[in-house]
């Protein structure tokens, strides 16, 4: 009996001594993490930050030209890549030399008066009533957003529906590249009477794609001018810009 009462003693004992030891080693981390959260908390997120960057800029695609669509068609990606994957053909030169030849598309969908009625009287609820597809205040903010981006110089190639092309056009002067400067006095099949755009059905980008012919007949592709304050670097991009343009209208 006695045996077993010193076995079990030892035993206790060994538990405790255990126990003392983890109590010490969770009391070491709390009393560590108490002192240095706020560090270990900025450290973490800084590094979080920097790992995200890091992968962005190893994924992240350098386009060598970007097209800008607006008008009344809202482009699902598939419709997107397809567009993009066509107009990448059609693209000579690796522009920035990183080794591939891309071109990406920028969409935002704008609608006129008449277009946005239509669109908003196409569909009915279980109640008969009419669903707003599109919001007034939404489709503003789309054409607001693409008045932006085109003065950004970010893309100059523009496919935009009339209602979009009309305002590019009137502006004094006009923001849009005179075609005679490009093509001197031989303008191309579908070249409008103002000089400034050509109908998109008649280019041959259009004929080969199934996609633009989803856009309808209407749309019109031009291009921005260059502003006069471009730098060297700016003014060779462009004149790359300017190929593809033709190469586009064929």
């Amino acid at each position: 009996m006695d045996n077993n009462n010193h076995l079990n003693e030892e035993k206790l004992e060994a538990r405790d001594v255990s126990f003392i030891k983890n109590n010490k080693t969770s009391s070491k981390l709390g009393n560590f993490w108490y002192h240095n959260k706020w560090t270990i908390i900025i450290v973490t997120f800084f590094v979080a930050v920097l790992i995200i960057v890091s992968v962005q800029l190893i994924t992240k695609v350098d386009y060598d030209i970007n097209v800008t669509v607006s008008g009344p068609n809202f482009l699902t990606s598939e419709n997107i890549y397809n567009v993009r994957n066509e107009l990448t053909v059609k693209l000579d030169n690796d522009i920035n030399k990183d080794g591939q030849k891309t071109v990406s598309i920028t969409t935002y969908p704008v609608f006129s008066e008449s277009e946005l009625k239509a669109i908003n009287h196409s569909k009915k609820d279980s109640n008969g009533n009419y669903i707003k597809i599109v919001e007034e205040s939404e489709n503003l903010s789309q054409y607001k957003q693409f008045v932006q981006y085109s003065q950004t110089g970010d893309s100059y190639i523009l496919i935009v529906s009339k209602y979009v092309y009309e305002p590019l056009k009137a502006t004094d002067p006009s923001r849009l590249a005179s075609l005679s400067e490009i093509y001197g006095a031989n303008l191309p099949v579908g070249a409008l009477v103002d000089g400034y755009g050509i109908k998109l059905s008649e280019t041959e980008i259009y004929k080969n794609s199934a996609t633009l012919k989803e856009f309808g007949e209407d749309y019109i592709i031009c291009i921005c001018k260059l502003p006069d304050t471009a730098s060297k670097k700016q003014i060779k991009a462009y004149n790359e810009e300017i190929e593809f343009f033709k190469d586009l209208i064929g």
